[in-house]
């Protein structure tokens, strides 16, 4: 060979459809210009990577068989598990699956809708009977007229939080807490009917009281908890 003139030999060894066999590429390029040589060179290199790529392969090969064998370890131990670890097993399965289901529910209004009523009204039913159930609480609606209030206050807290602290993403959680929640805490239909009864009895006083006690107590409610919040978060 002549000057500028290059001879490469390349020898790899790969597996071909689970047989061993061997390639060996013996390269002689002439070249009278250097300048061509040099590109050869580079394209020699490219050859040459080749069957470094198949060594690679080869070792993902094996790392994939040796996780094969470690997945088959693993279920052979869970098989010679007790019974009482494969039911463990199956109950924290069913209430990781549970939990999952139970979230993607809480992002349709109509669910939080319903949860927040429910929890309001079951609220309401055991707050107002436990004060019809007090002797100091006769003669004056006291369940109603501290429902309404906390149920302002409430609502005061969450509109505040959720619709002007919160991102608008998380808007749908007011669905819960105040429509949902405190619709069904807050009994203003039932705060109506009992200041008729008081006047129908007689009791104009009484019924005086709690119309205007609930208007002014309730708003009072509400701006302290504007007030409280806007304190303890500022807006930004």
């Amino acid at each position: 060979m002549t000057r500028g003139s290059y001879a490469a030999s390349f020898g790899s060894t790969t597996d071909c459809d689970s047989k061993r066999c061997s390639c060996s590429v013996i390269i002689v390029l002439y070249a009278e210009d250097p300048k061509l040589s040099k590109v050869w060179e580079v394209v020699l290199s490219a050859i040459a990577a080749w069957p470094r790529r198949g060594r690679a392969n080869e070792v993902t090969d094996s790392e994939a068989a040796r996780q094969e064998q470690a997945d088959k370890a693993i279920r052979a131990a869970s098989a010679e598990l007790p019974g009482w670890r494969k039911a463990m097993e199956w109950v924290i399965c069913w209430c990781g699956a549970a939990l999952g289901w139970l979230l993607l529910m809480m992002k349709n209004k109509t669910v939080l809708l319903v949860l927040g009523g429910a929890a309001g009204t079951w609220a309401r039913y055991w707050l107002g009977k436990w004060f019809n159930e007090q002797p100091w609480a006769q003669g004056f609606p006291y369940g109603t007229f501290v429902i309404n209030v906390s149920g302002s206050f409430i609502l005061a807290v969450a509109a505040v939080i959720i619709l002007e602290r919160l991102p608008p993403s998380h808007q749908d959680w007011y669905v819960l807490v105040g429509t949902g929640l405190c619709g069904g805490y807050t009994t203003f239909s039932t705060f109506e009917w009992e200041t008729f009864r008081l006047i129908r009895d007689g009791g104009w006083y009484y019924a005086l009281a709690n119309a205007f006690g609930s208007v002014l107590a309730g708003f009072a409610a509400v701006l302290l908890g504007a007030i409280m919040v806007n304190g303890l978060l500022p807006k930004r």
